[in-house]
């Protein structure tokens, strides 16, 4: 599995909860948000993830 497919459901999860937060914002709006307050993955923590995804 790569990263990509196992974060979209996470992805999915966080944008309904803002919707249910949120109901006026947009999905522009609510993807702006979870695009803005996303941080980038360790590479030490990418690495071990692909490892454990590849066994």
């Amino acid at each position: 599995m790569s990263g990509t497919s196992m974060a979209t459901p996470h992805v999915a999860g966080a944008a309904a909860i803002v919707k249910q937060r949120r109901p006026d914002w947009s999905a522009q709006r609510i993807k702006a948000a979870l695009v803005s307050s996303a941080q980038a993955a360790s590479p030490v923590t990418s690495a071990r993830s692909a490892a454990a995804a590849s066994t």
